[in-house]
């Protein structure tokens, strides 16, 4: 029961978000991880306590922290999608605060390099705003700058926690991140996002402010973005 559960919800993923085959394939290994530890058991007699023994189970399978916390934002979905559709009564995830990885930190600065470099960012300016956010992206999730660059505002899930990022050969990933990148993201697309565009919304997070390209795309090097 569970496992065709899990392939409606594979399916609303396909149709409705439009996701590819990689990222629903990333989607259904995590889920799988989920059917292993929950077995056959029905899906309403997952609470939310379950959550801690779940990512337990997960870590001792041999998981990073990064992995970890992707299958619990897989899980995490999937129950939202269940109580959507009537199939539960109650989210076992609701207030739940996942556990958080570890950070990837840049290879060719240290730690407190990188500090630095983040709080010497005004973020009281929208364009001071934007590159706390994305500096902050940058160092919560190790993506590239050309990916954050490129990132859209379909592929990012706030709520969940998740980014689809495009890589190499435009090949989808879910780039899971934490609470803290997630907090100045979404003050960034709140407040600063909207004073960047200057006619159509060309649906890329990162915008340039500058009097030519402002509402444009923020590309790696650009005369506004100090940060890249």
């Amino acid at each position: 029961m569970t496992g065709s559960l899990i392939d409606l919800y594979l399916n609303y993923l396909r149709v409705e978000k439009g996701l590819s085959p990689n990222t629903l394939e990333a989607y259904s290994r995590d889920l799988r991880a989920f059917l292993e530890f929950w077995s056959e058991k029905p899906l309403m007699a997952f609470k939310r306590s379950d959550v801690s023994l779940l990512s337990k189970f997960l870590t001792e399978k041999g998981l990073s922290s990064r992995s970890v916390h992707r299958a619990l934002v897989a899980t995490k979905g999937f129950f939202r999608f269940l109580l959507r559709e009537g199939l539960i009564e109650e989210d076992p995830f609701e207030d739940v605060t996942l556990p958080s990885f570890l950070r990837t930190l840049p290879h060719v600065l240290s730690e407190e390099e990188v500090m630095r470099l983040i709080e010497e960012v005004d973020p009281s300016t929208p364009l001071g705003l934007r590159d706390r956010a994305l500096l902050e992206l940058l160092y919560g999730t190790g993506i590239r700058v050309s990916e954050a660059c490129g990132l859209r505002l379909e592929g990012v899930e706030l709520d969940l926690g998740y980014l689809v990022v495009k890589g190499k050969g435009e090949k989808e990933r879910l780039v899971p991140f934490g609470e803290y990148a997630r907090e100045w993201l979404k003050e960034y697309l709140e407040k600063a996002r909207p004073k960047f565009i200057g006619g159509r919304d060309p649906g890329f997070v990162f915008l340039c402010h500058s009097h030519v390209t402002k509402g444009g795309r923020l590309k790696v090097r650009t005369s506004d973005a100090w940060a890249l």
